[in-house]
């Protein structure tokens, strides 16, 4: 524990004094350029100024000013020329080198998460920040997986808005509310008062939004950019991924997935990135098995009116 806390800090202060460096680089490097450049213009002023002076004066003497002038724009003239040759050339090779000997110096652990996609990590899902990024892409694929996800009637209107206005295409996979066996081992981990009956409550929720989605695109040209499935042949894990960055929960004991550590991962060549997507993928396609159920309108129905039969046979137990 000690040492995985003093990785944290390394890896946080080594982000931090690269970050300081570099920023600090980059300002001398302009500062520097544009001062360069005013030598430059500064030397050419004097040596142009210095041919507007008489070359001699009234003795017939070769003017000191004139000489003044133009030998001190020869002087800067080529001072500036070869600095900011220097600060094109030679400094950003000098930042290079620089940028690759601190990663050098980063802990490997540090450099395996960056390599593997994992950018950030969060104490639970942040529902409003997961709003705003599902309003601000377009024309990008969002793709979620869960049992069932906790505050969907807050990001209901931004998946319809992004569908309609911005030609997003939204995949959405909820666990099989009729498959009860799952959702019985799922209630005993979480305790604190989980049954089954609460976690098909949960699901028939989420449901009830996806059937007002349908029911706002259904005379819309992209409503086929709008797809759900249930499933039930393995609860993995909790994830939400936009274009090429996900968020990733796990199914812990007493703790619903959006509710525990949230990690965040990004970038579609790195390996974690794509062992998540392909996990969708597989799922998403699991027809063999039989083990996921694409839903319409007529299909979301049809559990509903299960739905309420289980209600009543429910109460009976």
């Amino acid at each position: 524990m000690a040492s995985s806390k003093s990785t944290e800090i390394i890896i946080r202060d080594t982000r931090s004094v690269r970050s300081r460096v570099l920023s600090i680089l980059l300002r001398v490097t302009l500062n520097h350029f544009f001062a360069f450049i005013m030598i430059c213009f500064l030397g050419w002023l004097l040596i142009a100024m210095s041919y507007n002076i008489p070359q001699f004066n009234e003795r017939h003497e070769e003017n000191f000013w004139r000489l003044f002038l133009r030998d001190i724009g020869i002087a800067l003239f080529p001072i500036g020329l070869v600095a900011l040759m220097y600060e094109i050339f030679l400094r950003n090779n000098f930042i290079g080198n620089m940028t690759q000997t601190i990663k050098s110096l980063m802990p490997s652990r540090y450099t395996n998460m960056r390599e593997s996609g994992l950018i950030d990590i969060y104490p639970d899902l942040r529902i409003d920040k997961l709003k705003l990024d599902i309003e601000n892409v377009h024309k990008t694929e969002i793709k979620i997986i869960d049992i069932w996800m906790e505050n969907f009637n807050r990001i209901e209107s931004a998946i319809v808005e992004s569908i309609i206005n911005r030609n997003c295409e939204v995949k959405i996979m909820l666990w099989d509310p009729k498959s009860l066996n799952a959702l019985e081992n799922r209630a005993r981990a979480l305790g604190n008062g989980a049954t089954v009956r609460t976690m098909v409550d949960n699901i028939i929720g989420n449901l009830r939004y996806i059937d007002n989605i349908f029911e706002k695109l259904e005379s819309h040209p992209n409503l086929n950019k709008f797809e759900v499935k249930f499933y039930n042949s393995f609860i993995g894990v909790h994830y939400i991924c936009i274009g090429d960055e996900c968020l990733v929960g796990t199914y812990l004991r007493e703790r619903v997935s959006s509710m525990g550590t949230i990690m965040k991962v990004a970038g579609k060549q790195h390996f974690f990135f794509q062992e998540l997507e392909k996990h969708f993928i597989s799922q998403w396609n699991d027809k063999a098995n039989n083990s996921t159920i694409s839903l319409s309108r007529d299909k979301i129905k049809e559990y509903l009116d299960w739905y309420d039969e289980f209600i009543i046979a429910y109460r009976k137990k």
